[in-house]
C-alpha cells in the first residue's frame, strides 16, 4: 500500500527516513527549515520538500496533512516534532504520528498523544548488534 508520509526535518535521520519511504515507493514530503538540505533533496529528487518551520500551520497546510496518512517528526528537538504532529492530527483525526525524542526517557508520557517514538540511538544500536550477532 502506497502511503502519503510528511516527514519533519531533514538532517540525518529525516533525510535517510524519507529517501527509504521513496525506495518503497510511498509519496513523500519533506519539511525543512535549512535551505541548503531542502536543495539537496530537490537535487535528488526523491520527496516534494517544503522550506519552512513546520511546526508552524501556514508551513504544515502546505503539506496538506488531510491527505497524507502519516507524519513523523524527525528534527533533533522533540517539542517541535511533538508541535507539528499534534497540529497534523487536528487537521486529519485518521493520520499516524510519530516523533523523534532525544533520550530513551523521552519516549515517556508520549503514548497518549501520538502513535510511536523513536530513539535513532537505540535503533542504532540494534542494527549493530544484529549485524555482528
Amino acid at each position: 500500500m502506497d502511503l502519503r508520509v510528511i516527514v519533519l526535518g531533514a538532517g540525518r535521520v529525516g533525510y535517510h527516513a524519507a529517501q527509504i519511504l521513496d525506495d518503497r515507493g510511498h509519496d513523500v514530503i519533506v519539511i525543512e527549515r535549512n535551505s541548503d538540505r531542502c536543495e539537496r533533496i530537490s537535487n535528488a529528487y526523491f520527496a516534494t520538500v517544503i522550506e519552512g518551520d513546520g511546526t508552524r500551520p501556514d508551513i504544515l497546510r502546505q503539506a496538506d496533512p488531510a491527505k497524507a496518512d502519516a507524519i513523523v517528526g524527525l528534527t533533533p528537538n522533540p517539542g517541535a516534532n511533538l508541535g507539528a504532529c499534534v497540529l497534523a492530527s487536528r487537521l486529519n483525526p485518521d493520520i499516524r504520528t510519530a516523533i523523534r525524542v532525544s533520550t530513551p526517557e523521552g519516549a515517556e508520557g508520549y503514548e497518549e498523544v501520538v502513535d510511536a517514538t523513536i530513539f535513532p540511538e537505540r535503533a542504532g544500536a540494534r542494527a549493530a548488534v544484529n549485524a555482528i550477532t
